[in-house]
């Protein structure tokens, strides 16, 4: 998480990652997202010193906070398994949902900074019952793509 990082290393990653992404597509950029949600006074600090002017964080909030020349914006995730009513009741504005949401993230956050190392491991096992394959593959090799048997059938094929 950004939020666990030194102000140096912060401005680092935001300058470098600013930059590099400008030269790709041509033109400055000002908008960005805070990785992970995780957000501190720090990590906008350095996301402005590199030319950010709206900074998304993933705390479910509608109202837009000043933070010297940047803004920070909140976001409302939809995961899987979330109806399409929520979806709409959110995108209306109800406030029973928006506040579900809040409350979940405050508890999540307040896991994240408080007990880390628990919050990872919980963490992992949760998704753990959603991951598609072999049962006890870890979530990083889950990520890893890997050749289908077809591909590699088909690459040795085609050096006869």
């Amino acid at each position: 998480y950004m939020a666990r990082c030194s102000a140096q290393e912060l401005l680092r990653e935001w300058s470098e990652c600013t930059l590099r992404l400008s030269d790709i597509i041509g033109t400055a950029v000002t908008v960005a997202s805070v990785p992970g949600g995780m957000t501190s006074a720090a990590v906008a600090d350095a996301a402005a010193s590199a030319g950010v002017r709206y900074l998304f964080t993933s705390e479910p909030v509608t109202r837009p906070v000043p933070h010297g020349p940047c803004v920070l914006l909140g976001r409302f995730h939809m995961r899987t398994g979330m109806s399409p009513s929520l979806a709409g009741a959110l995108a209306m504005g109800k406030l029973a949902p928006r506040a579900r949401l809040w409350l979940a993230w405050n508890v999540k956050s307040f896991a994240k900074r408080g007990a880390v190392r628990l919050y990872d491991h919980l963490r992992e096992g949760f998704f753990a019952r959603y991951r598609v394959g072999v049962p006890g593959v870890s979530a990083a090799s889950e990520l890893t793509p890997q050749p289908s048997a077809t591909l590699a059938n088909d690459d040795r094929s085609s050096r006869r």
